[in-house]
């Protein structure tokens, strides 16, 4: 799995590159690493390119140019060419600037593409960096939704799946799997003989007038109890 995660996407179209010129910006709301890799579409070609990035401490302070520049030697027929900076560390609020010098015959370059990638291993997990990641690692893998064992497939199948679940047919019966007496005396049948409704019973007499039990259901981890149903009779001492 990569450790680099795609921060953002600036797209420049006819851009006069005959002259150092700024293709775009990235502004860290979080510390972290970043890279900057740049391409040009519809170059002159035969000559030398230059790429480099420029950081201001806080988005405010003076530009540093950040070393090494990147040198491009694009021979006679290469018109479509790129470059990447270093990895620069980054504050919150720090803002970085891409730069590229082209030649003369680059007054209008069809495409310029400029992305800006962080490396995830050494972000700050913050609550935006977390929600930033998930994002990114979702909507990747959604795209990529039909080949066995990627993580598209794999969300793909569980959203399919989420979205075929239904409640199908009446409740079913389910019957205890344990039951507790606290006071009096199981005089007839056991638990178990209150598994279905059948005139079979499970008989408790009272100690003092007093009666305390319950029975424990054991739920399957795709079952859900919706209701109770209660069968039987109380006998009291005045009508034997």
């Amino acid at each position: 799995m990569a450790s680099i995660l795609l921060l953002e996407t600036d797209v420049g179209i006819n851009i006069n590159i005959a002259t150092v010129t700024g293709t775009a910006s990235y502004t860290a709301d979080d510390a972290r690493k970043v890279l900057c890799d740049v391409s040009l579409y519809g170059v002159a070609g035969n000559g030398d390119y230059v790429m480099y990035v420029t950081r201001q401490v806080s988005g405010t302070a003076s530009a540093t140019v950040m070393l090494p520049k990147t040198t491009m030697p694009a021979a006679s027929g290469e018109t479509n060419i790129g470059g990447q900076s270093g990895w620069v560390s980054l504050g919150n609020g720090d803002r970085l600037t891409a730069y590229v010098d082209g030649l003369a015959g680059d007054t209008s370059v069809t495409g310029v593409y400029t992305r800006w990638w962080a490396d995830i291993e050494t972000m700050d997990v913050s609550s935006s960096s977390r929600s930033l990641i998930a994002n990114d690692v979702w909507d990747d893998g959604l795209s990529n939704n039909t080949t066995t064992g990627t993580a598209g497939f794999v969300l793909s199948s569980i959203l399919n799946s989420v979205d075929n679940i239904a409640v199908v047919g009446a409740p079913a019966y389910e019957a205890p799997s344990s039951y507790v007496l606290s006071t009096g005396t199981q005089t007839g049948g056991t638990y178990e003989s209150v598994d279905t409704s059948n005139g079979v019973y499970h008989i408790h007499t009272d100690s003092g007038g007093l009666l305390d039990l319950y029975y424990e259901y054991s739920l399957k981890s795709d079952e859900e109890a919706v209701g109770i149903v209660f069968k039987g009779r109380i006998i009291s001492s005045n009508d034997r």
